[in-house]
């Protein structure tokens, strides 16, 4: 377990009609139609009644909202904050100090509602004492080679590794004031408490909360099938928070219009901000009488991310997971296709001249491809995400920001071996000759990205040399990302087998870790049935 934080000790346990009664004291706007029922070891919002598309379930002034703007802490020194990573770290510390406030906060009746355990997200595990110590050591291991542990590394980069976190507490407890409750700073234990709610309950809301917690709103659990999501204006101005025009705006100097309004209609702009700014959730999906009302956790997370940034995986332990009940289904199934399977960097795909040419290209390249492609679920390639990200999806499919940097380097392998023999001394190779003009080069990826699907489909035929070395250099990719996992020599009926055994944090880990590895098997063997069928 982790180390006792020592927040909210001697408290009753959480109660749902505190919560409630803070709401209403709040000005927060319930829906009649809401109860806060027990589900998957924990709270979660059950409709009394059937709820249409647009009904309200509720809004939340964005006073009432727990934001550094919002909190009794005082903000930090500009000089102080650790750049990108302080809108979390700063909640993080914010949140601390109205738990230490305790019954003083004027958030109390919210934060009695939370969790006492802190959540178990990968970046605190190595904090795990006791019995669980050594489950929390082995989950670790499995992640290895994962997209998890690239998830982890990301979140390095942007200060939030548990040693960042140490340092920022270290710097920063000072500023926390003595309470009744607390006279004395609290353990690094309570702050990586906090960090555990805020990283997996904060939403993100406009330019001057930043991010925030949300009370009621997040009683609702997440599913990749949801009923509802939080919406609220951001463009509020970035020093005040005011919606309406306010003192601090420059407006353009012929128009008069205030830049973060610029989008709204002349109308609008004359009644913004006259009613409450507030965060909503509204029906987005019907519900029907005794159905769990579910919130989104963004659009195609995979189980690797949704294991780093909410501690939880899907199907783990199916007695407490979260299942949709909603007609979504339907769509989240046809959605699957979008969700990123394997990622993998651009450098990892292609030398620095390639990415160079490859980012050029890309845009021109997306555009004629949804033009001219319908990928099916049979097909080689799908579409790239929205994200800048190079992956394979859940259905094993390679999209197309992956084959096309990794197709552009083998063109211009071709192009390089076919000058060294067409000439008696290679002189270098330059960027021009080595990928060609972008618009032509464009053209003969697409013709290319035809021909593979029409090979692939019609199980025969033959391959240009560019997309003959591609493919073989996605098999390279699939079989060293499965050989970087942990015991690599595992099928996955033996992890599988694992996985069934597991417990606790290890059953997350080898969850992630089967599916990854089921992905990527199959996914290396569509290749190398590729390759064998235009050899042969």
């Amino acid at each position: 377990m982790f180390p006792p934080h020592g927040l909210l000790a001697g408290e009753p346990a959480p109660s749902a009609q505190v919560l409630l009664d803070w709401c209403a004291e709040n000005d927060i706007e319930v829906s009649p139609a809401l109860s806060i029922e027990e589900r998957h070891g924990g709270w979660g919002l059950v409709a009394k009644e059937q709820l249409e598309l647009g009904a309200v379930l509720c809004k939340l002034p964005k006073t009432s909202i727990l934001s550094i703007r919002n909190s009794s802490l005082p903000e930090l020194p500009l000089d102080t904050r650790p750049g990108t990573s302080y809108t979390i770290l700063g909640l993080t510390l914010a949140l601390l100090h109205e738990f230490r406030l305790g019954r003083e906060s004027k958030f109390f009746g919210y934060l009695q509602s939370l969790s006492r355990e802190t959540v178990p997200i990968p970046t605190l595990w190595p904090l795990i004492e006791g019995t669980e110590k050594a489950d929390a050591e082995e989950a670790l291991a499995w992640l290895r080679g994962t997209d998890a542990e690239r998830d982890l590394r990301r979140r390095d980069k942007e200060g939030l590794s548990l040693p960042a976190l140490r340092e920022f507490y270290d710097a920063t407890k000072s500023r926390l004031p003595a309470t009744k409750a607390h006279p004395d700073p609290s353990p690094f234990a309570a702050f990586a408490y906090t960090f555990s709610l805020v990283s997996t309950r904060a939403f993100l809301i406009d330019l001057y909360h930043t991010v925030a917690l949300c009370p009621f709103a997040d009683v609702a659990n997440h599913s990749s099938a949801p009923h509802t999501s939080l919406a609220s204006d951001d463009f509020v101005c970035h020093r005040c928070g005011s919606l309406a025009r306010c003192v601090h705006d420059v407006p353009h100097p012929q128009t008069g219009i205030v830049e973060r309004l610029a989008h709204l209609d002349p109308n609008a702009r004359q009644t913004i901000g006259k009613g409450r700014d507030t965060v909503d959730m509204y029906v987005e999906w019907p519900l029907r009488k005794g159905q769990e009302v579910f919130n989104s956790y963004g659009e195609n997370i995979p189980d690797s991310r949704l294991l780093v940034e909410w501690g939880f995986v899907p199907g783990a332990f199916p007695d407490a997971s979260p299942v949709a009940e909603s007609g979504s289904e339907g769509s989240a199934r046809e959605d699957e296709l979008l969700v990123e399977g394997v990622t993998w960097t651009l450098a990892e795909l292609c030398p620095d001249i390639v990415a160079e040419a490859w980012d050029k290209m890309q845009e021109d390249v997306e555009l004629a491809y949804a033009s001219r492609f319908e990928p099916s679920e049979g097909s080689l390639l799908c579409a790239s995400s929205p994200k800048p990200i190079h992956h394979i999806n859940a259905g094993g499919q390679a999209s197309l920001r992956l084959w096309g940097p990794v197709w552009l380097d083998a063109l211009r392998e071709v192009r390089k071996r076919r000058k060294k023999k067409a000439r008696s001394k290679t002189p270098s190779v330059s960027l021009d000759e080595a990928t060609g003009e972008a618009p032509k080069d464009v053209e003969l990826l697409l013709q290319d990205v035809r021909q593979l699907e029409d090979v692939w489909e019609k199980q025969e035929g033959t391959l240009s040399a560019a997309n003959a070395r591609a493919a073989r250099t996605m098999g390279k990719l699939l079989a060293r990302r499965l050989v970087g996992m942990r015991k690599p020599q595992l099928g996955v009926g033996e992890l599988y087998d694992l996985r069934e055994e597991a417990t606790g944090l290890t059953a997350m880990a080898l969850t992630v870790v089967t599916d990854e590895v089921a992905l990527l098997e199959s996914t290396l063997a569509r290749w190398e049935e590729l390759a064998a069928t235009a050899e042969a």
